[in-house]
């Protein structure tokens, strides 16, 4: 028995290291990553590897936008000549009028390979007379060893922003009498404490980051990942005095701020053009301390399908002023922001545990149903993440093969002991 354990960690050991090893991959990305330049100005992008494996030859086409920037050259980086090795390097084609630079190429042109990280190849752009952001996609990477076999890669793409994108929020001044009506979201005007609206330019890989800073909202921002270039996409925040229009009942719980908050016209935030929408708010602490408030129990709650529900939400800093969180949202619709006090009795929403499963779209088209044409509102879901690829079919096919040959040895073992 004693040796079969010896085997038996040998065995174990020797299928870690080799699953290790076989998960690893070769990183080849945009750098910097992300980058402000000045209109009519000339920059720099580089392609960087970093091999976890021998290699001696690499490829790549590369996207980006022609309204915004143009390709001047491309020129070899140090990463195949690094150790005094010749070189062949190439660019077979760059379109700026279609933004799109194809089959850029450089091998060693001995039998050797290289295995430290380095440029593979610089791409010199000038900025044109327009503002916005640009990103640079790569498509078509092929790393590859001495033996022409590729090697397992993963890509990382970047950006630049171009001229002036700051998002200054647009301020609507709703206060001072006047009756009748209702704002563009269904909201009446005179439950419309302050709206502000914030238009970014979206596109498709960008983080997107809609700010705030009125101290009148609680909203510090609302953020996601775009799937699509979509142009200029706006958000709206309409900070209110009681319950949304769109709410059937008020939200449980000690009550902090009432909002309707929406991403783009209607359709537009949903899991085919965004995914992991978060927003962040704050809570003064002048409020927590005044209504013996439990920071644990605060919470954004959505209203969907004539319900409130309680959002994930997480603590994620405080100053002298402000307690600030997050909460992860599958959609844009009415939202408030509550609490529980440390002397109440009864059961926050805070205090049942946080269900993450998110909505059907069903619930989401009926809680737009309600709503009017022009309302900036959507019917966003979170995305199961894949978890096909989460063990490499590689790895699970190394680790099977250790069990095997485990069970086999401490069979032998056994039947000689026997």
């Amino acid at each position: 028995m004693r040796y079969s354990v010896l085997i038996l960690l040998f065995v174990v050991f020797i299928c870690t290291n080799a699953v290790g090893m076989a998960s690893a991959q070769t990183l080849v990305s945009i750098s910097p990553s992300t980058q402000q330049i000045d209109e009519g100005q000339n920059f720099v992008i580089s392609i960087y590897v970093e091999p976890d494996a021998p290699a001696s030859g690499a490829q790549f086409n590369l996207q980006f936008d022609s309204s915004l920037v143009n390709v001047v050259s491309i020129t070899e980086g140090n990463l195949f000549n690094q150790d005094g090795a010749s070189t062949v390097f190439g660019v077979i084609n760059i379109d700026n009028s279609q933004g799109i630079v194809t089959y850029v190429y450089a091998s060693i042109l001995e039998k050797s390979n290289i295995t430290t990280s380095g440029i593979f190849a610089n791409i010199n752009l000038v900025a044109l007379n327009k503002s916005g952001k640009s990103t640079f996609e790569l498509s078509n990477v092929i790393v590859s060893n001495s033996e022409g076999q590729s090697l397992p890669i993963t890509v990382i793409n970047g950006n630049a922003d171009i001229g002036d994108i700051t998002t200054t929020p647009t301020i609507v001044d709703t206060g001072g009498g006047g009756g009748g009506g209702s704002g563009t979201s269904g909201e009446e005007f005179e439950n419309i404490e302050l709206k502000e609206v914030v238009d970014i330019y979206v596109a498709v890989n960008a983080t997107i980051s809609y700010k705030f800073d009125n101290p009148i909202n609680p909203i510090v921002y609302v953020n996601y990942t775009a799937l699509n270039n979509a142009g200029s996409i706006s958000t709206t925040i309409e900070i209110l005095k009681s319950t949304s229009a769109l709410a059937s009942n008020a939200p449980p719980n000690k009550l902090y701020k009432n909002m309707n908050i929406w991403v783009g016209k209607a359709g537009y935030a949903n899991e085919a053009n965004i995914k992991d929408p978060v927003i962040g708010f704050r809570v003064t602490r002048t409020w927590l301390h005044e209504n013996n408030i439990l920071q644990s129990t605060v919470r954004l709650n959505r209203h969907v399908s004539g319900a409130w529900q309680s959002l994930p939400t997480t603590k994620t800093s405080e100053d002298t002023t402000y307690v600030y969180f997050e909460s992860q949202t599958p959609g844009f619709s009415p939202f408030a922001i509550t609490a529980q006090s440390s002397s109440g009795q009864s059961i926050s929403m805070g205090d049942i545990p946080v269900s993450t499963t998110t909505e059907s779209s069903t619930e989401d088209a009926v809680s737009e149903s309600s709503q009017t044409e022009s309302q900036e509102s959507a019917t966003s879901e979170e995305t199961p993440a894949d978890t096909s690829e989460s063990i490499p079919f590689i790895g699970s096919g190394i680790v099977l093969l250790c069990f095997l040959i485990v069970a086999i040895l401490i069979s032998m073992f056994d039947a000689r002991k026997n």
